[in-house]
């Protein structure tokens, strides 16, 4: 069935002149799947309070991951109406449903950053959950994002055919997730988004002799996805599928308030850029001693002529509790 969706993916993707994706192997879809079979709700999240790219980490993923679930799933039983799940009709109408957003489907699933496809798929009866996972797969970290002694460092290559075009080749961000708490079903039925967290630092590299950085702090403006954890944990579970739609509506239309937070500009100890090679470390402390325990991911981007920032290549998330 995984097969299945991923060949139709693939016939898309060589209509379109892009290489095809080939089998991701990482678990964090497939756990994802079995739990909102499980639980009867449709979420991002997962019981443990923990977001798309925590998993990722946590099951050896390396690299920049898309995600975008489908299926029903709302504890669907005998007297509700619905027919059986035919799995394999269900994947095809997803790919259908996929194409017919064609901004997310050419952005996504038919973009030629995107390399890998894991899949995670779960059904019973009336119930299903396909939960595709997209991979980038250029870095390969010689030595993963870590934060030691107040230190965080990042070490690795270019895997495919990028490189970088000089010592500012590479632009990195670290975002902040307060320490994952875990989630009630009411809770999660009252999520539709995620996102990367609060930025908290951006590292730069050292400026040569006589020349200085005239800022150490910016500020930054964002809009957050609404947070579960501010949800009572006593919210009741929807009792339908359609109680479900018509929940995730209200928490979509919510307001959401654009928010700001202080980023730390923290100038490298070691800034390394080969042509497909990096070495940066950076002293910590001042993040670490502001926000304290929880989950700093680091995003590596990829610098082009045209854009600020350019290409996100990588995200890493570190579970820091000294």
């Amino acid at each position: 069935m995984k097969q299945q969706f991923l060949d139709l993916v693939n016939a898309e993707r060589q209509d379109a002149g892009v290489a095809p994706l080939g089998v991701g192997e990482n678990d964090a879809p497939q756990l994802q799947a079995e739990e909102l079979l499980a639980s009867c709700v449709m979420s991002h999240w997962n019981a443990g309070g923990l977001k798309p790219y925590h998993r990722y980490t946590l099951t050896g993923g390396q690299h920049d991951v898309v995600v975008r679930w489908m299926g029903r799933n709302a504890c669907i039983g005998e007297n509700d109406g619905y027919p059986t799940v035919d799995i394999a009709q269900k994947i095809e109408d997803a790919v259908e449903t996929l194409k017919e957003s064609e901004n997310t489907f050419e952005s996504r699933f038919l973009n030629s950053d995107f390399r890998r496809l894991s899949i995670g798929l779960a059904w019973d009866k009336y119930n299903y959950v396909i939960y595709p996972q997209l991979e980038t797969d250029h870095i390969s970290y010689r030595e993963p994002p870590a934060i030691s002694d107040g230190e965080l460092s990042l070490h690795g290559a270019l895997k495919t055919g990028l490189k970088f075009r000089d010592e500012q080749g590479i632009y990195v961000t670290i975002n902040y997730d307060p320490p994952a708490q875990a989630l009630t079903a009411g809770q999660l039925a009252r999520t539709f988004c995620y996102d990367y967290g609060a930025r908290v630092a951006s590292l730069r590299p050292p400026l040569h002799e006589d020349w200085y950085y005239t800022e150490d702090e910016t500020g930054r403006w964002y809009r957050p996805c609404p947070s579960p954890y501010e949800v009572p944990r006593d919210a009741p579970v929807p009792g339908s599928y359609a109680e479900q739609v018509e929940v995730r509506r209200e928490v979509r239309e919510a307001e959401r308030k654009s928010i700001s937070s202080r980023v730390y500009l923290i100038t490298a100890s070691t800034w390394v850029i080969g042509d497909k090679s990096f070495l940066v470390t950076a002293d910590f402390k001042k993040v670490l001693n502001k926000h304290g325990p929880g989950i700093y991911t680091v995003l590596l981007w990829l610098r082009d002529e045209d854009t600020e920032i350019g290409t996100l290549v990588s995200t890493y998330s570190i579970f820091y509790d000294p």
